[in-house]
């Protein structure tokens, strides 16, 4: 088709064109002072070629012709649409007919080019729906992921500080416990003394064995007396009248200086009860602690359990991110 399209057009395009040249011979021979005017002629803008541009124009678009065809139709198109339909020749005619199957041609591609873009306007804006519905659940996915690894970290870090507290409660039991031996020790070694004071220092007092002239040991022993009972929970008033009783021969005494003694005495008597029930109570004790042990260890073992779930629950919400 496109070799008959060519040979068709070259007799049409001598046709068209022939005036064209035959004006070029007569111009040459024309006088040089009308030059000027044929120039100033040649640059007034035609209408009808400025109105035909874009067809011509379309013609580039116009697949179904090659390069040759397309600028054999555009430069014999202005002559052959210039004359009117019935004063067309056969060539102009023909020329025509071929503009109009190749314009439409264009113009169908152009349509169809036109159709696919607007199809692929209309997947992109689809698949841009689409893509934008999937980053929003993609965001929310995240959010969530982050909420819950949050989460998981802060447990981790409550875990961490259960560990630590009972860490610490078990350091404090078992220096409790270690420090059992030490505090029986010196509950016994005061067993000892207060025995030893009431023997070496109360008694003699109470009998008032001391002579005239041991006054100052008396009152020295008196002195020393007092710093023990006050130890021991005399109450204040007890301790401002035991000195003067104290100093009383047992005959001497009155009933309020006797009943001093006697109250001195019940505070002792109170003092050494509860110095046995802790002795008596070693065993009780021993094995009170050592159960705190126990329960210490047990919970801090349960915290590290719970702590290495934490540590493993907290990766994996980081690995899910």
């Amino acid at each position: 088709w496109l070799k008959w399209l060519s040979s068709a057009l070259q007799p049409a395009l001598a046709c068209c064109l022939c005036p064209v040249f035959n004006m070029g011979k007569r111009a040459a021979s024309q006088p040089a002072e009308n030059k000027a005017k044929e120039a100033k002629m040649v640059a007034t803008v035609d209408p009808f070629l400025e109105e035909l541009s874009p067809v011509l124009a379309l013609l580039d678009e116009a697949s179904q012709a090659d390069d040759s065809c397309r600028e054999m139709l555009k430069a014999m198109a202005p002559h052959a649409l210039r004359a009117c339909k019935e004063e067309r020749h056969s060539y102009q005619a023909t020329m025509v007919d071929v503009l109009e199957k190749v314009l439409m041609h264009a113009k169908a591609e152009r349509e169809e080019a036109e159709t696919a873009a607007k199809k692929l306007l209309a997947d992109a804006e689809a698949q841009k729906e689409t893509s934008t519905a999937t980053l929003a659940e993609a965001t929310e996915t995240a959010e969530q992921q982050k909420q819950e690894k949050d989460a998981k970290d802060a447990i981790r870090l409550e875990l961490e500080a259960v560990v630590a507290a009972a860490s610490e409660t078990l350091g404090i039991e078992e220096e409790h416990l270690k420090s059992l031996g030490g505090e029986q020790a010196k509950v016994l070694e005061e067993k000892d003394e207060c025995h030893k004071f009431t023997s070496e220092k109360w008694e003699p007092l109470k009998a008032f064995t001391f002579s005239g002239k041991e006054w100052r040991e008396r009152n020295k022993t008196i002195d020393t007396a007092l710093q023990v009972l006050s130890s021991m929970g005399l109450d204040a008033s007890l301790k401002a009248a035991l000195p003067t009783a104290l100093k009383t021969k047992p005959s001497e005494r009155g009933r309020f200086a006797n009943k001093a003694v006697e109250f001195a005495e019940v505070v002792m008597s109170r003092h050494l009860q509860g110095i046995a029930d802790k002795v008596s109570n070693f065993d009780q004790e021993a094995a009170s602690r050592a159960q705190a042990v126990a329960s210490a260890q047990e919970a801090l073992k349960l915290a590290e359990t719970a702590l290495e779930e934490g540590i493993a629950a907290a990766e994996a919400a980081q690995e899910s991110l």
